[in-house]
């Protein structure tokens, strides 16, 4: 079977064997009526533009919300998160001269006394790092920051 097509003056020739009949209805028809398959794709993707934009919306990936309260999975994590607080941060800032012997001893024991809270994992200053600079090749940190 040959299919022509007349396209700016020239004439392309499809040889097509294997499609059905009516997939060949259809390919004459969007051949024939092209300006109207054009017009009704272009309507569609108007159309769809303002949920395409707002796609994230829709989603949702939390799983919280999916679960009964009372379910097994929930109750279990209420109780962890009673006894074990996760992802806790705390970010303290300091307004002294960063430079001066008592802002770091301050910052120093400020970290140790936040080392006593119950599950507190770490903490990192630059007076911890200098710190451990020194005690690495010095040996008594606290003592060489008190007499600088």
């Amino acid at each position: 079977m040959e299919m022509s097509l007349f396209l700016s003056g020239f004439r392309i020739t499809l040889k097509i064997f294997w499609f059905s009949n009516e997939l060949m209805s259809i390919i004459s028809f969007s051949i024939r009526r092209r300006k109207l398959v054009i017009a009704i794709w272009v309507f569609a993707l108007i159309a769809l533009t303002p949920s395409l934009l707002h796609y994230s919306s829709y989603l949702n990936y939390s799983l919280s919300n999916a679960l009964p309260k009372n379910s097994e999975s929930q109750r279990a994590q209420a109780l962890i998160s009673s006894v074990l607080p996760q992802n806790s941060t705390l970010i303290a800032l300091i307004k002294q001269d960063a430079y001066s012997v008592q802002t770091a001893n301050k910052t120093l024991s400020f970290e140790k006394a936040l080392s006593q809270v119950p599950y507190f994992s770490s903490s990192q200053s630059v007076y911890t790092s200098y710190a451990s600079f020194l005690d690495k090749f010095l040996g008594n940190k606290t003592l060489y920051i008190r007499d600088l």
